[in-house]
């Protein structure tokens, strides 16, 4: 449910879903890649890196989560780390082509 209202662009009710799953599964990575999505379009980096890392504790191979991980550090001006995750989601891109 938290991605069609995702697509819809509700983010409060996918907010509300993404939250609902986690308290069921604390280390549902999609989830928390999803919230982290939500806080990203709210400007919430420092939201969506929390949950970012949470995601990537539970699946170190998430690519598309160290993309965003890239972006809000970005955001936060953090460019050595935006760099590193970035980097980092190079590497596992190349390694599945």
């Amino acid at each position: 449910m938290g991605l069609i209202a995702l697509r819809k662009r509700d983010f409060d009710a996918a907010e509300n879903d993404f939250t609902r799953a986690l308290e069921l599964d604390p280390d549902f990575a999609e989830a928390h890649f999803n919230l982290a999505k939500i806080y990203l379009r709210r400007r919430e980096p420092e939201r969506a890196v929390r949950h970012l890392a949470k995601a990537l504790e539970s699946r170190p191979d998430y690519k598309e989560a160290y993309y965003q991980l890239g972006f809000a550090y970005r955001r936060l001006g953090e460019k050595e780390l935006a760099a590193q995750a970035l980097a980092r989601f190079e590497a596992l891109s190349e390694e599945t082509r």
